[in-house]
């Protein structure tokens, strides 16, 4: 549940040819989805030259008849074994021309700082290209950072919907949504269990109190398969290859070896665009005056990286730009970033 890789979004395309049945397959893929996923979470539908199928693995069930009208979440991830026996009957329906066309990574990570505070320290410093910050925006007092690639280097705030990293506090957004306060059934791990506080886990009868639980949630989002190329190179260790096949997936998941090439890729991404700096190795250098001076502002004001360099100036400081504001960013927000560093395991 808590570091632990999921899919929370799939999505498997076919090119419609002839001789392929479009409404027959529909007919048979709502038929295996609808025993596993409530209506709202899956779609199957075609047009004149695609077939699409999507759903939320996260939000799989046993079956969906034995949990009517209860309370499900997206937090845990589909067993392996589960989603391979899923995915060959998606593939005895479609074929073998069945490509992934979409597909969402996520992690929730528990911390002991503020979920808020912690990804406001990812907004207030750099990240490398092709990303780039965009405002953080409010739906239903829940907050979202998203970094994503321009679609136009020619336009300032021109986002790329189809590959993007979201950053928002996971419990304020289930709260939004449903008012849970606990959820029942949750079986953590030892190691989970001793990140939480001994008053939020009943492990006797799986019951965890959401109640002042932090937990940062970090989406990775790759549509279509200009995004998803990176994916498939990794998974298949093959520069050449370039579609991301739903037999690939099958293949990985029938040597136990997917979902760790997912994490395994997940974490990269973080490490190379956004956490590429590591803070830690700064802790013990010395603050001169000019430095203290700017932390001051920095605290005062509320300041990100785009403005550091002003206060530089200003100071007549600019030339150690590069060179002191690390040391900056850590006598300031360093905490916060530092804990999803090592959260995130990077």
């Amino acid at each position: 549940m808590f570091g632990n890789i999921l899919v929370d979004k799939l999505r498997i395309s076919k090119k419609v040819i002839l001789g392929f049945d479009c409404s027959k397959a529909k007919a048979q893929l709502d038929l295996i989805l609808k025993k596993h996923f409530r209506p709202e979470n899956y779609t199957v539908n075609y047009s004149k030259t695609y077939f699409r199928v999507t759903f939320t693995p996260t939000l799989y069930l046993d079956s969906v008849e034995d949990n009517e009208n209860k309370p499900i979440h997206n937090l845990e991830m589909i067993s392996e074994e589960n989603l391979l026996e899923l995915l060959i009957q998606i593939y005895e329906v479609l074929g073998n021309n069945a490509v992934i066309t979409w597909i969402d990574l996520t992690k929730n990570i528990l911390i002991e700082e503020s979920a808020w505070k912690c990804i406001e320290a990812i907004s207030k410093w750099k990240v490398k290209y092709p990303y780039r910050k965009h405002p953080i925006t409010s739906r239903v007092k829940n907050t979202t950072l998203t970094l994503s690639p321009l679609t136009r280097k020619d336009m300032v705030d021109c986002k790329n919907p189809n590959r993007r990293t979201t950053f928002y506090p996971k419990i304020n957004e289930m709260n939004s949504k449903s008012k849970m306060r606990f959820l029942d059934n949750v079986h953590l791990s030892e190691e989970e269990i001793r990140q939480l506080p001994v008053a939020n886990y009943q492990k006797e009868t799986g019951r965890l109190f959401l109640q002042d639980l932090n937990v940062v949630r970090c989406e990775q989002r790759y549509k279509f398969t200009v995004n998803i190329k990176k994916i498939t190179q990794l998974l298949t260790g093959s520069k050449n290859s370039n579609e991301l096949t739903l037999s690939m997936l099958i293949n990985l998941l029938t040597r136990g070896e997917l979902y760790k090439k997912l994490d395994e890729f997940y974490s990269n991404e973080l490490r190379q665009y956004i956490f590429y700096e590591d803070v830690h190795d700064i802790k013990e250098v010395k603050l001169n005056r000019q430095e203290s001076r700017i932390i001051e502002i920095v605290n005062k004001h509320n300041i990100d990286i785009a403005e550091y360099q002003y206060l530089f100036s200003d100071i007549g400081y600019k030339e150690h730009f590069s060179r002191s504001s690390k040391k900056v960013y850590y006598h300031t927000r360093g905490r916060y970033y530092n804990e999803l560093y090592d959260k995130f395991k990077l």
